[in-house]
C-alpha cells in the first residue's frame, strides 16, 4: 500500500513539474484528507472555473489536478462562434482516491464584474464533450449559489469531464449526438526509413517492411477523407 502511494505521489509530482510550463494549464498536487468530504477549486486567470468534492479513501494518495479552459481544445469550437461560451476540462493525473460519486460544480461564467448573472441561469445550455461526440446534458445540472451567493451548476459524477456552457443551444442532430467531423486517418506519403536489408533477405522481409514500417497520421475532416482514399 505505502508503494502504491509512493509511486502515485511521484506521477503527481512529476505531472505538475511538466506541466508548470508557461504553455500548459497550472495546477496543483492534492493530499486529500482520509475518510472525509474534501474540495478543491479549480481557478484560471484568477476565477474559479469549477469546484470538485469528494469523500476521499480511508489511505488516499496525492493527485495533480488543473483545469484546462481554451475553448479551441474542443474539436466543436466552431459550432459557438456566434456566441459566448466556456469550456472547463479538468486535468487529473493518476486519478481521484475517492470510491464514491463526487459533486462536480461548474461555475456560471455568464455573471457581470460584481458576480450578479447577466441573464435567468435557467438559459443557459450545458454540453458534455467527450472528444469525439457533444452531448447536450443540461438536464443533468442542477442550478445553486454558495453562501457568497456564487452560482454553480451541479452534476453527481464519478468521471468528471469536459464541458462546453453556452449562453444559447446549438443546432443538434435528430438523435442528440453532434459528432465530430475530424478523423486521424494514414498518411502514406510518410517518407521512407533509413533500414536496410542485406539481398538475401530482402525476398522473405519486403512484406513485413511494408506492412511495419513507421507510418504518419494527419487529422483532416470528413470532407476531405475522398481525398485519402
Amino acid at each position: 500500500m505505502r508503494i502504491r502511494k509512493l509511486a502515485y505521489a511521484a506521477i503527481s509530482l512529476l505531472m505538475a513539474a511538466y506541466l508548470a510550463c508557461p504553455a500548459a494549464a497550472s495546477g496543483v498536487v492534492i493530499d486529500p484528507t482520509p475518510s472525509d468530504w474534501n474540495t478543491v477549486s479549480l481557478n484560471s486567470g484568477g476565477k474559479t472555473r469549477a469546484k470538485l468534492t469528494f469523500y476521499a479513501d480511508e489511505d488516499p494518495y496525492k493527485f495533480y489536478i488543473a483545469v484546462e479552459t481554451n475553448l479551441y481544445k474542443s474539436l466543436f469550437a466552431e459550432y459557438f462562434d456566434d456566441q459566448d461560451a466556456y469550456y472547463v476540462e479538468p486535468i487529473i493525473n493518476p486519478g481521484i482516491p475517492a470510491g464514491r460519486k463526487m459533486t462536480y460544480a461548474l461555475a456560471n461564467p455568464f455573471v457581470d464584474d460584481s458576480g450578479e448573472p447577466l441573464f435567468d441561469p435557467a438559459k443557459v445550455k450545458i454540453y458534455r464533450d467527450t472528444g469525439s461526440r457533444l452531448y447536450d446534458v443540461t438536464s443533468s445540472f442542477t442550478y445553486t449559489t454558495d453562501d457568497s451567493d456564487d452560482g454553480y451548476f451541479i452534476i453527481s459524477t464519478r468521471s468528471p469531464g469536459a464541458y462546453i456552457l453556452a449562453e444559447k443551444a446549438i443546432a443538434m442532430p435528430d438523435d442528440g449526438v453532434l459528432r465530430s467531423s475530424v478523423r486521424f486517418v494514414a498518411d502514406d506519403t510518410a517518407p521512407e526509413t533509413d533500414a536496410v536489408s542485406s539481398p538475401a533477405d530482402t525476398a522473405d522481409t519486403k512484406e513485413e517492411t511494408a506492412s511495419s514500417a513507421p507510418r504518419k497520421f494527419v487529422i483532416v475532416r470528413a470532407s476531405e477523407l475522398d481525398n485519402y482514399a
